[in-house]
């Protein structure tokens, strides 16, 4: 058995459900992941956090790219196309909400998917965030399992998912 299908089993079937589970490891033993996975761009100036993360999701199967500012995610961005676009609320400069309103004026980027994660926990952030335009709102820490299903959720829901 390969070890991303290892991984996925691993996960905590009450985190996925146990349909979206069977569901991953059916995809991942299909061998479709390498033809059909996201182009996923994470936008965090933590270094260390953004490179967890994309070590989950390209051991889901996407392929990822990270900066670390605003402005070097504004001129990235419409090149990659991205299907999923996670950002760090707290950047320096321009923030998360104002960098996601900034990228969803820009027509390659209309079918795009953005996450918001953070490290603060103020009440008001989740509200500001969808109204913002992010699709989910994620408090640091996070499981694994939690950001790779919103990625998988954002392959179905974007027509920019990336073929290899």
């Amino acid at each position: 058995m390969c070890a991303r299908v290892q991984r996925v089993k691993a996960l905590i079937p009450s985190q996925l459900g146990e349909g979206m589970l069977r569901a991953m490891v059916r995809h991942m033993r299909s061998g479709v992941h390498r033809l059909y996975a996201a182009c996923v761009l994470i936008v965090d100036d933590d270094a260390d956090a953004a490179d967890l993360y994309a070590m989950w999701l390209r051991g889901a199967g996407h392929r990822v790219s990270i900066v670390s500012d605003a402005q070097r995610a504004l001129i990235l961005a419409p090149i990659l196309r991205p299907a999923v676009v996670i950002v760090d609320i707290g950047l320096p400069g321009i923030d998360g909400i104002e960098l996601v309103g900034k990228l969803r004026e820009l027509p390659e980027l209309v079918h795009c998917r953005y996450l918001a994660i953070t490290a603060y926990s103020d009440p008001s952030l989740p509200g500001r965030c969808r109204a913002a335009g992010f699709a989910e709102f994620f408090e640091k820490p996070f499981l694994e399992a939690t950001l790779v299903k919103s990625v998988f959720a954002g392959i179905g829901s974007s027509s920019r998912a990336s073929v290899r």
